[in-house]
């Protein structure tokens, strides 16, 4: 059996799960996946908001930026593990969809493949 991991930020309570948006959650799909581009976005500061920006703020662009994060397995810290899911917010979804919706002008054929596979893990 596997270990599962979590990419986790204590100050704001929160959490990324790979396992929430349908994604392998071990540490080499945790690190190099669209949970770690997830997380690139989140940590980035938005320094300047773009025109194309204006009417939607992307609102988890910087959200953990300058915080703490930590990577934390179901195995190896499974007391912590359980109560984070119990006392902190998944944050994954939501940060998911405002990632794609920011880069949509980026890689428009990417990001219709990206949106149609999340709609048909989410049921959107």
């Amino acid at each position: 059996m596997s270990e599962y991991f979590i990419i986790v930020n204590h100050y704001n309570k929160e959490f990324l799960d790979p396992f929430s948006i349908g994604l392998p959650a071990n540490l080499e799909s945790v690190i190099t996946g669209l949970t770690s581009q997830i997380l690139t976005y989140i940590i980035t500061p938005n320094l300047r908001l773009e025109n194309r920006f204006k009417n939607s703020p992307n609102k988890y662009r910087g959200k953990w930026y300058n915080n703490q994060i930590q990577i934390i397995g179901d195995t190896t810290h499974q007391t912590r593990y359980r109560d984070i899911y119990t006392d902190y917010k998944d944050i994954t979804q939501e940060a998911l969809k405002d990632y794609l919706q920011a880069n949509i002008i980026r890689d428009p054929q990417k990001v219709l493949q990206i949106t149609t596979q999340i709609k048909q893990i989410l049921g959107d």
